[in-house]
């Protein structure tokens, strides 16, 4: 059952982050304000779980590494390397976080099935379908060089911190990791937003969105995303994340009629199919979930 639910909230999760693909179109906001803000408001809406929670002391230097890595380090890399280099290119190099996530689980002894091996590299198999269409003349993975090694940056960030937060989220209060990681990369964002010369405040029409997509297409998704890192551990978790583009394509289809091949359906069709295997696939987590500290419990309501 927490294999089901683990699978479902990770799949709840990369529709949350893949619905960006079209909300995040929308703001006025420059793009690395807008990650600033989405920080803010999802660390202070979590935040009084945080306020009753108390973590480890040497869970310190692991939520630092969380806020630095995957809070403000990556997604800095990434929006720096996504203007150096095509949005096609960018897409499908993303999908090097899932390898990434992947390799240093199993470094640190994660195992699947035969079958489990197959279904991740179907699934990464369709993202590239998904993101390319098959039409590799415009990816530009020598020309640009400098883009590509920062978004290759940015994804081993969010893997190096994929692994960390599951070994959080296994002996923590997820809500009020989500609130000390969101919170944290807010802290490291804003000299990064000085840095580029940008003011900090975002534009005052953007704040309804902003409030959204911080809250929940930010903040829950994340939290569905370590709940599924507790229950499934961090190779399944980041094979089903990559449902992402499927969902992605999905909204940029709605909301703005973007052409969808038959090569893309197909390949979407065939990554919710493998997610699926994957979901019933039975892991071999070499960990057992630990207590939170003081003997304290986790009740749904803190999961």
């Amino acid at each position: 059952m927490s294999a089901t639910r683990g699978a479902l909230s990770v799949t709840a999760a990369a529709a949350l982050f893949g619905s960006l693909v079209v909300l995040g179109k929308f703001p006025a906001t420059p793009p690395l304000v807008v990650a600033l803000w989405m920080n803010v408001f999802a660390g202070i809406a979590f935040l009084p779980f945080l306020l009753r929670h108390r973590f480890r002391r040497e869970d310190a230097p692991l939520i630092v590494a969380v806020g630095l890595f995957g809070g403000a380090l990556a997604p800095t890399l990434f929006l720096l390397g996504l203007s150096l280099t095509t949005s096609v290119t960018a897409a499908f190099l993303t999908t090097t976080e899932a390898v990434f996530t992947m390799a240093i689980a199993f470094g640190l002894g994660e195992r699947l099935s035969v079958r489990g091996y197959v279904a991740m590299a179907g699934l990464l198999v369709g993202v590239a379908v998904i993101v390319t269409n098959l039409d590799f003349g415009q990816l530009s993975l020598v020309g640009a060089v400098v883009g590509n090694l920062l978004i290759l940056g940015a994804t081993l960030g969010w893997s190096v911190d994929n692994n960390v937060s599951r070994i959080l989220s296994r002996r923590n209060a997820v809500p009020a990791l989500v609130s000390a990681k969101c919170l944290l990369a807010s802290a490291f964002l804003l000299p990064a937003v000085a840095a580029t010369g940008s003011s900090p405040a975002f534009v005052p029409a953007d704040l309804g969105l902003l409030l959204f997509i911080g809250i929940v297409v930010h903040g829950v998704a994340i939290w569905l995303f370590y709940i599924g890192l507790r229950e499934i551990g961090a190779m399944r978790t980041a094979a089903l994340f990559t449902l992402t583009a499927v969902f992605g394509v999905a909204g940029g289809l709605i909301a703005f009629r973007d052409p969808v091949s038959t090569v893309q359906w197909v390949a979407g069709a065939a990554m919710v199919a493998l997610a699926l295997v994957l979901a019933l696939e039975t892991a071999s987590p070499p960990w057992r979930r630990e207590p939170p500290p003081e003997g304290k419990t986790l009740t749904k309501t803190h999961q």
